[in-house]
Parts: structure tokens; sequence; C-alpha cells
């Protein structure tokens, strides 16, 4: 991918909207689902909300990064966004929209 590139991925969990929003806005929880992530430092305990910061640890063979997020987008329970920087510049941004099934 190159800057300004998109990837989108959908999936069905059998769960409720409010108990996913609780798990992703939980971004302490992110290290156990990423192959990359190996640490956060979050401010609080639970699900973050608009503004909140939060750093993490990452990890790909002998290349270790460090990066800050923000959260940019806090609509329990439909939408959580953050936007990632490393070394003060823009890294990624990534936006999770949950909608309920049938």
């Amino acid at each position: 991918m190159t800057a300004g590139d998109t990837a989108i991925e959908s999936i069905t969990i059998q769960t409720s909207p409010e108990a996913v929003y609780d798990a992703i806005a939980d971004v302490s929880r992110m290290p156990s689902w990423s192959p990359e992530l190996k640490s956060v430092r979050v401010p609080y305990d639970g699900p973050l909300k608009f503004g909140d910061v939060f750093a993490g640890v990452n990890k790909k063979g002998i290349q270790v990064w460090r990066t800050t997020s923000k959260v940019t987008k806090s609509e329990a329970p439909k939408v959580f966004e953050i936007e990632v920087t490393g070394l003060r510049l823009p890294v990624s941004t990534w936006r999770y929209e949950i909608e309920p099934v049938a």
C-alpha cells in the first residue's frame, strides 16, 4: 500500500454491538489481536473516549518502533476511530464501524 490507500474488511461477530464496541475501544486488548503490536500504554482501564491518547510498541522481525495514537471518533456503539503517528508523522487511521445484523 502507498500513502492515501484504503483497506476495508468486514466480519460478522455474533454478539451485541455494545460488546464489540467495548472490546475495540479497550485498546489495552489490541496486542492480543495483532502480530506486530507488542504493548500499549493507556491513560486508564476500559474503553477509551474521544481525545484520549495512548502509546504503542510494535515489532516485526528485528525492527521495533513506537507509535502514538489519538481517539478521533468515539460514538458508542457505532464508530471507534484512532489516528496513529510515529515520529510525529501520520502513519494510519483505523476506523471501526459497527452495525447490528439479523
